[in-house]
């Protein structure tokens, strides 16, 4: 029967194998030069780890493990993802870690164990990714193309070229992601304010509702006398998406002019045009008839105002989310499932053949 092992020895021994590994380099970190350091016998080390690529592993796994503990899930998956970054960043550029991974890369090579044993440390950081990743709206097939490129971006900064690691340059890395336009558009009561909050909770967005910004106007300035509603909303919306803030817009959209101003918003980012339509008359004005207002002070349209609603035809590529006969449950599964299909459909070349060739 083996002997237990003093945990406090243990994270000992892996400090002292991580610290070595940073100064001296793989080839000189021995498993006689770690018990040393750590002021115990290699019989203790080898109690505990089989080999020396073993333990080197361990060392740098339990440097993650610090360095990424299990973050709390806030309401904004960027500001997850920048945390996590920061704690990488941390790590790299001002513990053993940084030296430790310079001098473990440089000796995977003919030593294809230590490749293998840190493979599985690597799979480990990135399921860390993933959540905040897939929040954001990150196809499944391309989260990995994603963990390549913050992670790769974070490594050749600091290990190859050396340079800080600060919050501006994590900002940066992160600003593409989900800097996303999510526009919605359809007549009154088919539902599109409901799915469109729902999905600026799921994407941690911006929400941006046009009813809301009118009204406002109208209790300001005492009415409302063109476009100011749609003007606001899009500046506003611009502004967002420059600092990387995805946003959801809701509103009627019912002209080309309007959706083409909206796509002149997304200044060529990823927009997706959204429309939620209720094709069964009678539940459409049984919806008119009945719903609340839940803008104070703004007056809903009646059952003849909406059908007299100038609402021009579409052209070009949408998503069509029909509420006919759904939930409301299972219209917010299916704006959330169709989205991310769109997005991963529009996705740019690098993302899209990555995530081809993974599948």
């Amino acid at each position: 029967m083996s002997r237990p092992t003093d945990p406090r020895l243990t994270d000992a021994i892996l400090d002292s194998a991580l610290r070595l590994l940073a100064a001296r380099g793989y080839e000189a970190t021995t498993v006689g030069a770690v018990a040393r350091s750590a002021r115990t016998s290699k019989a203790a080390l080898y109690r505990r780890w089989p080999d020396k690529p073993a333990l080197i592993a361990d060392a740098v796994r339990h440097a993650l493990r610090r360095a990424n503990p299990a973050l709390p899930e806030t309401d904004d998956p960027r500001d997850d993802l920048r945390q996590v970054l920061r704690r990488v960043a941390h790590a790299l550029t001002h513990t053993p870690y940084g030296g430790a991974v310079r001098a473990a890369l440089g000796a995977m090579g003919p030593h294809p164990e230590l490749a293998a044993a840190l493979g599985e440390v690597e799979r480990e950081r990135r399921q860390v990714l993933r959540g905040p990743l897939s929040r954001l709206g990150v196809p499944a097939a391309a989260v990995d193309t994603e963990s390549d490129r913050l992670l790769g971006a974070l490594y050749l900064r600091a290990l190859i070229r050396q340079m800080p690691l600060d919050d501006a340059f994590i900002d940066a890395l992160c600003a593409p992601l989900g800097a996303t336009l999510y526009v919605f558009a359809g007549l009154p009561g088919v539902g599109k304010s409901t799915l469109a909050a729902h999905l600026t909770r799921v994407r941690g967005a911006l929400y941006l509702r046009v009813d809301t910004i009118e009204q406002a106007i109208r209790d300001a300035a005492g009415g409302l006398e063109g476009p100011e509603g749609y003007a606001v909303a899009c500046a506003v919306a611009r502004e967002n998406l420059r600092a990387g803030r995805s946003v959801v817009a809701d509103m009627v959209n019912p002209l080309p002019v309007t959706r083409q101003a909206w796509r002149a918003v997304a200044a060529g980012g990823p927009c997706h045009e959204i429309e939620v339509v209720c094709s069964d008359r009678a539940e459409h004005r049984r919806r008119v008839e009945t719903r609340p207002s839940t803008v104070p002070g703004l007056r809903l349209p009646d059952w003849a105002e909406v059908e007299a609603r100038q609402y021009a035809p579409w052209e070009g590529d949408r998503v069509v989310i029909d509420t006919a006969g759904r939930t409301v449950a299972e219209s917010c599964a299916e704006v959330e499932a169709r989205t991310q299909a769109h997005r991963q459909e529009h996705a740019g070349p690098s993302i899209a053949d990555d995530a081809a060739r993974k599948g």
